[in-house]
């Protein structure tokens, strides 16, 4: 069996006004980024671009995934303007 993985990486871009009409402060929206359903639901409406980055153990990166067993690993770039 053919192992990969995908490598997801959003790149968003929120205007700081937003973020403190959300969270009140920088710093506020900062601390909950880990722990908050809030933080979850405001990054879920927020615009972003995906990139997706398939590597298989034999091929190195994939552009056409097929039937392959995946492993994803998610990681996420925020940019405050």
């Amino acid at each position: 069996m053919l192992l990969s993985e995908v490598i997801v990486t959003k790149q968003y871009e929120i205007d700081d006004e937003e973020i403190i009409e959300a969270f009140g402060s920088i710093d506020k929206f900062l601390e909950e980024m880990e722990d908050s359903d809030e933080w979850y639901d405001f990054m879920n409406e927020a615009d972003y671009d995906r990139e997706e980055n398939w590597i298989s153990d034999n091929k190195g990166t994939l552009r056409k995934a097929g039937k392959l067993k995946r492993k994803a690993i998610k990681s996420t770039q925020l940019r405050c303007a």
